[in-house]
């Protein structure tokens, strides 16, 4: 995860108070995670980094937009992504870091702190489960080719007026199970 240095924030020597800080969420940040689904990215992410003597506030705002592919058709798909959150971190006596919901605990012997898991972090808690195009705008000739090829898909020559044979075994089952009332 070398290539995330430049979302290492040495706190240290930042000033007291608010500070202003841009980052641009591109495919190579993405790429450095081992995240495939996201197949281009531009997503900037503007930090205000307040210090504190013994605390940071950090809060983050993002807009912008990725593109994955469409469970449906299996074409490009943009996907606007605009949110905001906050964490706050705090130092401790420990030596290992930990998050307790919105609060993340930083040795004492800390002088920077790396924002790209908490980018990270975010933006899997908001990537949709489901990514399919609003308005049928998938590509409906892909769509037809899928189907043709589905094995529980649509069969040719059959209608809706078809009659459902039973197996006469699970009408030996059904007689035991009326049985007994």
């Amino acid at each position: 995860m070398n290539d995330l240095k430049d979302f290492i924030v040495p706190f240290s020597s930042l000033k007291n108070g608010s500070n202003h800080l841009s980052f641009d969420l591109d495919k190579e940040f993405f790429e450095a995670f081992n995240f495939s689904e996201v197949n281009d990215s531009k997503i900037t992410a503007v930090v205000d980094f307040r210090k504190e003597s013994h605390l940071f506030d950090i809060r983050i705002k993002w807009s912008g937009d990725f593109k994955s592919t469409c469970d449906h058709c299996l074409e490009l798909i943009s996907i606007q992504s605009n949110i905001s959150f906050r964490r706050i971190v705090k130092f401790s006596h420990e030596n290992t870091t930990k998050s307790i919901g919105e609060i993340i605990l930083i040795s004492y012997d800390d002088y920077q702190f790396n924002l790209a898991p908490l980018f990270f972090e975010e933006f899997v808690l908001i990537f949709p489960k489901r990514k399919i195009h609003k308005d049928k705008l998938c590509d409906n000739k892909q769509i037809k080719t899928m189907n043709k090829y589905l094995i529980n898909g649509p069969h040719v020559g059959e209608t809706k007026n078809t009659k459902k044979t039973d197996d006469p075994r699970w009408d030996a089952l059904k007689q035991l199970k009326n049985k007994d009332k």
